[in-house]
């Protein structure tokens, strides 16, 4: 069942807070500069917000960018 505009969202992924650009690095073990390029080149596909000059990530975002990252060694 979809979400409404007047329905409050009740998934807990949407409730957390926005994290700023500098934990989100560390978080996808990566630099300030290089997010910086990701997002304006959209090298990388890592979702964010942009809340007038400021930009945010959701947790569940990042988490999903590390999750597609993974690789299991086959040996």
């Amino acid at each position: 069942m979809a979400a409404h505009a007047s329905q409050p969202l009740e998934n807990k992924h949407f409730c957390q807070p926005l994290i700023n650009r500098k934990r989100a690095a560390h978080e996808v073990n990566s630099t300030l500069g290089t997010l910086e390029v990701w997002n304006s080149t959209g090298t990388k596909e890592l979702v964010y917000i942009k809340i007038g000059r400021a930009v945010r990530y959701r947790p569940y975002d990042l988490l999903a960018f590390n999750l597609a990252r993974l690789r299991v060694r086959k040996s």
